[in-house]
């Protein structure tokens, strides 16, 4: 998939153990994120903040790892470029109106055309 720019496999401790350069490698350094902690409490998917600066720009999706028992082993984080997205919808919906990509929480993580501010937007913490 050429949307997925980096993959990394997580500890339930939120250090990074295998995964490539876009990924942050001090102990428990994905620990605090927002999506990392709503896979240790239960969810089945998350999604994290867009980050990155503007054309090398990503957001997180993350699935839970889990050991036998069905604990919470850790996680597989995928680095997303919204650009794949862009090019679906333009191709999609090429004439008028835009489309988007958007957190429940209603932070734009892909919106098609862009519009002033959307190449900024963070999901809250």
């Amino acid at each position: 998939f050429p949307e997925v720019s980096a993959i990394a496999f997580v500890d339930a401790g939120g250090t990074v153990r295998i995964g490539d350069g876009a990924f942050p490698r001090a102990p428990e350094a994905l620990a605090g994120s927002p999506y990392f902690g709503a896979l240790r409490e239960g969810a089945e998917i998350a999604v994290g903040a867009r980050e990155g600066v503007p054309d090398e720009e990503r957001f997180m999706v993350a699935f839970p790892r889990r050991d036998a028992g069905g604990a919470f082993a850790g996680a597989v984080v995928l680095a997303v470029s919204p650009d794949g997205f862009r090019r679906f919808y333009r191709e999609t919906f090429p004439t008028r109106g835009s489309v988007g990509l958007i957190h429940r929480d209603g932070a734009i993580l892909v919106r098609e055309p862009e519009a002033p501010g959307d190449t900024r937007t963070m999901l809250r913490d």
